[in-house]
């Protein structure tokens, strides 16, 4: 009993220290899209019929539990909804309603786990960083049907190390890697705008 009680005591503390001793960092491969423009707007919105697939890889690739992909949808529909252009209410009509598939990848390094589980043996002693790297592709059908389609990329850097226990309330991972990906969802209406899809409403 004393040692199932000793290693739980030593689980929950590693997972404080694993917690509080981890900081995010953004890996820039896209460039930053901190608003959007005021001439972004339009004059009618755009209804949005959405396909949204999640996916993992690490040792081997399988489809995100549901919950987190509904959680991720919601992301992206957040950030297309705040650009002004989309209304999931609208588009009741071919002419006004884009149709969106996208897929969404998140994928690393199984090798990482390694030196993660030393560095947590060690109490964050010892240092060790992974990769979270997404890979975003879209494919948009106009009312005219014409066929768009983007990809871009982009990671996170999580570093583990107990002195981070003072850049964590600032740069938690799971902070930054949300604004990642809406930098990267922003990034795919920016490029939309650009190739005139909404501009044939």
């Amino acid at each position: 009993m004393l040692i199932k009680q000793t290693v739980k005591y030593v689980r929950c503390l590693l997972a404080v220290l694993m917690l509080t001793g981890c900081a995010g960092f953004k890996k820039n491969k896209i460039s930053f899209v901190e608003n959007y423009p005021p001439d972004i707007t339009v004059e009618k919105k755009y209804g949005l019929k959405l396909s949204f697939h999640a996916r993992t890889r690490i040792a081997k690739e399988k489809v995100l539990p549901e919950k987190h992909r509904v959680k991720l949808e919601k992301e992206f529909l957040e950030v297309l909804e705040e650009s002004g252009l989309f209304d999931s209410r609208l588009g009741k009509d071919k002419a006004s309603t884009l149709v969106m598939e996208v897929d969404f990848l998140n994928f690393g390094n199984p090798a990482a786990m390694v030196p993660a589980f030393v560095s947590g043996y060690t109490f964050g002693v010892l240092p060790c960083w992974a990769t979270d790297n997404y890979t975003l592709t879209v494919k948009v059908k106009t009312g005219d049907e014409q066929i768009y389609r983007y990809e871009m990329n982009d990671a996170l850097l999580s570093v583990i190390w107990l002195p981070m226990i003072l850049t964590t309330p600032f740069k938690p991972p799971w902070k930054i890697a949300k604004e990642v990906r809406q930098n990267m969802y922003k990034k795919l209406v920016m490029d939309m705008k650009r190739d005139g899809i909404f501009d044939k409403n």
